[in-house]
């Protein structure tokens, strides 16, 4: 265990006594320990929740700040987190990057003018330029 990990979980048995205000740009770690989260982007708060402030963002500047794709489609937004695009051969996407990452691969894919991140845990024998 490193040390960030052993501080980590010192302020988790800390959380249990008092409350503990940590500031921290590491999402895991405000998962970690985080009961409440708030997000600031330009020094202003953006977004106040609980973990699940991760899960469904409420706008897109956040959307876009937690890594999710912001997709839009006729005419309406929305968020696609990287793990919930489905790749298919021939559906009229190309990729336009790929990055191994040893147990996965980050995918980048343009779509209907949209570019697409996505990741993929099987090792699938992908090109830059496959459709």
């Amino acid at each position: 265990m490193n040390n960030k990990e052993k501080i980590i979980g010192e302020l988790k048995k800390i959380g249990k006594i008092l409350p503990v205000i940590h500031i921290t740009h590491d999402f895991m770690e405000a998962k970690t320990l985080g009961e409440k989260i708030a997000i600031f982007m330009d020094g202003k708060l953006v977004e106040v929740g609980d973990k699940n402030i991760f899960k469904k963002p409420k706008n897109e500047k956040v959307a876009k700040f937690l890594g999710y794709n912001v997709v839009e489609m006729d005419g309406e937004k929305f968020a696609v987190s990287p793990e919930d695009v489905v790749v298919y051969s021939g559906k009229g996407g190309k990729i336009v990057n790929i990055i191994d990452c040893g147990f996965y691969k980050k995918i980048m894919i343009e779509f209907r003018g949209n570019i697409l991140r996505c990741i993929l845990k099987e090792d699938v024998d992908l090109s830059v330029d496959d459709e």
